[in-house]
């Protein structure tokens, strides 16, 4: 697993460096509101949008993560108190039958 690991990391990182190479031209970017012109190259642009995506998807995803955590949590504890209540009434049968004689 990790060798494919590496080749995929590999992979990306050959693209990302051709890519890099072949798209040095300027671009300029407007947004008004938050800037005015910024001037960029056009593999820039084009990484900074793509680690913007990553992180946003990574933000998403920690805080999904988050609440099924929490919801794990609850019902591991849950099911132990279960557990527990389970094996307090089996301890009460037990009792009760030691104490009625068998006929």
């Amino acid at each position: 697993m990790k060798l494919i690991k590496g080749i995929i990391f590999l992979l990306l990182f050959f693209f990302a460096l051709t890519f890099c190479l072949q798209n040095v031209d300027e671009v300029t970017v407007r947004y008004r509101g938050l800037m005015d012109e910024v001037t960029a190259p056009l593999f820039a642009v084009v990484l900074v949008s793509v680690f913007l995506g990553v992180a946003i998807g990574l933000i998403g995803g920690g805080l999904s993560s988050l609440k099924f955590r929490v919801q794990l949590r609850k019902l591991a504890k849950e099911a132990e108190n279960l557990q527990q209540e389970v094996a307090s009434l089996k301890g009460k049968r037990k009792e009760k039958e030691k104490k009625t004689p068998d006929t």
